[in-house]
């Protein structure tokens, strides 16, 4: 990872919108955002914006599905640009005359910045660089020291060099960018069910070194740790798979490799930066002794979430987890409060665009001064008009990366960002089609539905609701799938279960005054049910009958929110109070 790759990955680093996001999640200022906190947010984009899974492939012929066919030797071009050692082959499933479709198994981290596509192995190694290259707008390194992480019942994610979560003790941190997940050791023996034997991780050299190192020497100076024992709480059952060498022998040779590996360290550095934590022998033996105490985590781990369902199943890494155990709610509890300047204007109004992922607040303003200009329309608002006006895509990409930076600017970027929790929800893109919405997550079982919460706070305020509008858009693809909004006055019981009771009452029936809406039900416009409220929450719910089970593959993807061509600009109300 030489220092013109890693200025080329720090590039492709939204770090203003990352620090951002994380100063927001952990209601700290963006100079106190920890490691850890950017890490968590630096996972979150790799996934849903930079990187893809190499799953379906589709045939350029009749755009049929392709399936595996066969494994070929890479070609010279293949293995000196992406260091490919393997090529999976494709065949197009409706006609096999039709061209077949090679992929490349690329190794170089250099090569998948381009083609930002692949499995955990691709994934792994990118996001590895991603580790090396991101710095502090200081010129420091976000991470201190970073590893690869290879499991021999086929499975690559990362290690990160970060403080504890209960002290200030630095630790080696697991961290899989294909499940987005940090410090879950677990994740793969409880989750998944994986039978674990060898779990060895490969720490890149201090970052001093990269200069002074060719490509061979820089061979021997990566450090090999057995880190097996990190990942399980069955000693005993992973001990009696350990038979591929002996212990001693094993034990001996990573003893050798460190030693080669501080060595050359030590010719090529100055030997007070690898003197240190997590480069020295104390190092291994503080991790060595960690292993005598099992990994703890009270938390209930799902199985695999990335790539299609067949293919995990296939696997066996569903997890039993995933079989009988509802997805828990995510999200930081955010409740929204009216600004002054929406209060005094009497309106709260939100609207959400799932073409640039953002949503907008009109009447909000943070100038509590500007009494005068609190029923003037904003400058988001003359753009969306000018938008839904003109069909230059000119305009289109200079007003949508305005109103995207102006979203990042006020927190209001990406659909999360005003949720109080969710599950099982994500944003859709779909390329061929051109429209983008939201939906359940890809392969998601037809019977997890998925759920949003919005909730909006007047409590402390001497205002009170008046009449409530909601337009939006919900479209169901079967007769067997549903979407619905409920709308009710008060604090709605978010940990029910999904059997979906609550929705299917009578208006009338239901406490707290609780409204719903589902495709093709009139939108609510100007309704007086909550006058007086004080406290609304919106709930958005997707979901399948329990009769469809099994029935269909993607049934995720039948029930979906806030659908939209990619390149509109304009958007519908969402809601609307006065």
């Amino acid at each position: 990872m030489d220092l013109e790759l890693q200025t080329r990955a720090r590039e492709l680093i939204p770090t203003e919108q990352l620090l951002l996001s994380a100063s927001q999640n952990n209601s700290c200022s963006i100079d106190d955002v920890e490691p850890r906190d950017f890490l968590r947010e630096l996972l979150i984009w790799f996934k849903s914006e930079f990187f893809k899974w190499a799953d379906d492939f589709v045939c350029k012929t009749c755009g049929g599905k392709m399936v595996a066919f066969s494994n070929d030797q890479p070609q010279i071009d293949e293995m000196n640009d992406g260091s490919a050692n393997v090529v999976e082959i494709y065949q197009c499933k409706t006609n096999k005359t039709h061209p077949l479709y090679r992929f490349p198994r690329y190794n170089n981290p250099r090569k998948l910045l381009e083609t930002r596509l692949g499995r955990c192995g691709e994934w792994a190694n990118c996001f590895t660089l991603f580790l090396v290259s991101a710095e502090r707008h200081t010129n420091q390194p976000w991470f201190d020291a970073c590893r690869l992480i290879m499991d021999w019942t086929d499975h690559v994610w990362c290690e990160v060099w970060l403080k504890d979560k209960h002290n200030d003790q630095k630790l080696w941190v697991h961290c899989d960018p294909c499940e987005v997940q940090l410090d879950k050791p677990l994740l793969y023996e409880s989750g998944w069910n994986k039978k674990i034997n060898y779990i060895m991780a490969y720490t890149v050299p201090p970052r001093s070194l990269y200069q002074k190192l060719d490509n061979t020497t820089k061979l021997v100076t990566v450090d090999i740790q057995d880190v097996t024992w990190r990942y399980t709480q069955k000693f005993s059952e992973v001990q009696s798979r350990r038979n591929m060498i002996r212990e001693s022998v094993l034990a001996y040779k990573l003893a050798d490799i460190h030693t080669n590996a501080i060595r050359n360290w030590s010719l090529n550095n100055n030997p007070a930066d690898i003197d240190q934590k997590p480069y020295c022998w104390d190092s291994v033996i503080d991790e060595l002794v960690s292993f005598l105490h099992p990994s703890k985590c009270n938390d209930q781990l799902p199985g695999r979430q990335t790539g299609s369902l067949e293919w995990r199943q296939a696997r066996g890494e569903l997890g039993q987890t995933s079989l009988s155990v509802e997805p828990l709610l995510k999200g930081s509890k955010c409740i929204i409060t009216p600004s002054n300047s929406e209060l005094q204007s009497g309106i709260f109004h939100l609207r959400y665009n799932s073409a640039l992922n953002i949503y907008q607040r009109p009447y909000y303003s943070n100038d509590s001064n500007s009494d005068n200009n609190n029923n003037a329309k904003t400058d988001t608002d003359v753009v969306l008009e000018f938008q839904c006006s003109t069909n230059s895509p000119k305009a289109n990409n200079q007003e949508s990366t305005k109103l995207i930076e102006n979203a990042r600017k006020t927190g209001l970027y990406g659909w999360q960002s005003m949720v109080y929790q969710w599950r099982n929800i994500f944003r859709k893109v779909e390329l061929d089609w051109h429209m983008v919405y939201l939906a359940r997550e890809e392969d998601s079982k037809p019977s997890e539905d998925g759920i949003i919460i919005w909730m909006l706070d007047l409590r402390n305020t001497n205002y009170r609701v008046g009449k409530v509008s909601i337009f939006t858009n919900m479209v169901c693809h079967s007769t067997d799938c549903h979407a619905r909004f409920v709308l009710c006055s008060g604090e709605y019981p978010v940990n029910s279960s999904n059997s979906g009771q609550e929705e299917n009452k009578n208006p009338q029936s239901v406490p707290n005054s609780c409204l719903c809406l589902q495709p093709g039900s009139a939108s609510l416009f100007n309704s007086e049910s909550m006058i007086g409220s004080d406290f609304l929450t919106l709930k958005a719910r997707l979901w399948n009958d329990d009769e469809s089970t099994g029935k269909s593959s993607v049934a995720w993807q039948q029930a979906q929110l806030f659908r939209q061509k990619v390149h509109l600009l304009s958007v519908s109300i969402f809601l609307f109070l006065s």
